[in-house]
């Protein structure tokens, strides 16, 4: 073969091609545009780029492309694909927000189609507006928020609901109070025997059946004795001890038959409490403790009784 017919197939093929890519180039559309196109300063403002192609085309967007250092890429949507005209249209969505006002030019987008053409996209243009009045040099104030009319019956029945409900809070105050009074009235009109019966009562329900529970026991009943003569004879016994209590009960001319009775239990309380001794018989030194204050009573009265008849 001849080099002048090596040289005519080398044009003949270079004019193919061209023509090729040219016939392929005028089936190809690739619109690049903003919805809406003129936005406020922190609006966010979608991005679509339409590229229409022959079918059986594929397509490779530059999805990473870069834009002006004011503008950013919020979210790549998922793209999609449709049928029209006979061509396929591939749709590519962003959401872009501009930081400064004025007119931004983006794009274009370089596309890459699989028969190994590249081309690119139109440019979109996006007009940004500033939030501020054109001669503002502050923000916008707030708008007045709408002013509601209720009609007269509303207030009416508003005010019959802040009156029942203030109502309802004193009577429940007054309720408590008088309760609260009520039982401290009763408890301070209680005798002395009176709060030892019911404190002894309550005490013979405790179950004896763990140490802590023998322990609480006796700690009570020594509490519930020194109470009563506490409260008989207005003599401090609280913070007595027990040999302290003991010589103090000697003194009294009401207390001195019944101080041994008394030191016996309560040392035996002291050695529960203090030296973890466990008792044969727990009700007996609960009818003990019963024993003495009915005593005690029974003596009183019998001194009063004598009293009357001697006058």
């Amino acid at each position: 073969m001849s080099l002048k017919k090596i040289k005519f197939n080398i044009l003949v093929c270079f004019l193919f091609i061209s023509l090729s890519s040219f016939a392929f180039a005028s089936d190809i559309n690739a619109l690049l545009s903003c919805s809406p196109n003129t936005a406020e300063v922190g609006d966010v403002v979608n991005l679509i780029l339409e590229v229409s192609v022959p079918k059986g085309v594929g397509l490779d967007v530059e999805e990473d492309f870069e834009l002006e250092q004011d503008l950013e890429i919020l979210n790549k949507k998922e793209p999609y694909s449709y049928e029209k005209d006979g061509k396929k249209v591939f749709v590519y969505q962003f959401e872009i927000v501009s930081w400064s006002v004025g007119k931004k030019v983006i794009g274009p987008i370089k596309i890459n189609a699989s028969s190994g053409m590249s081309f690119n996209s139109s440019k979109a243009e996006l007009n940004v507006n500033s939030v501020l009045d054109k001669d503002a040099k502050d923000i916008k104030d707030i708008k007045n928020n709408i002013e509601i009319k209720y009609p007269f019956y509303f207030w009416i029945i508003l005010f019959i609901c802040i009156l029942l409900f203030v109502l309802s809070i004193l009577w429940m105050i007054k309720s408590i109070t008088n309760n609260a009074l009520n039982k401290k009235y009763a408890e301070k009109n209680k005798t002395p025997e009176e709060i030892a019966e019911e404190s002894l009562a309550k005490l013979s329900e405790i179950k004896l059946d763990s140490k802590e529970n023998i322990k609480q026991y006796y700690t009570l009943l020594t509490e519930i004795l020194k109470r009563y003569i506490e409260a008989r004879y207005s003599v401090e016994t609280m913070d007595q001890t027990t040999s302290e209590l003991y010589k103090l009960l000697r003194d009294k001319d009401n207390l001195k038959d019944h101080a041994s009775d008394i030191k016996a239990i309560m040392s035996k309380c002291d050695m529960v409490k203090f030296a973890c001794f466990i008792p044969d018989s727990f009700e007996e030194d609960l009818n003990d403790t019963k024993n003495i204050y009915k005593h005690i009573k029974y003596e009183e009265k019998e001194d009063e009784i004598k009293k009357e008849e001697k006058k």
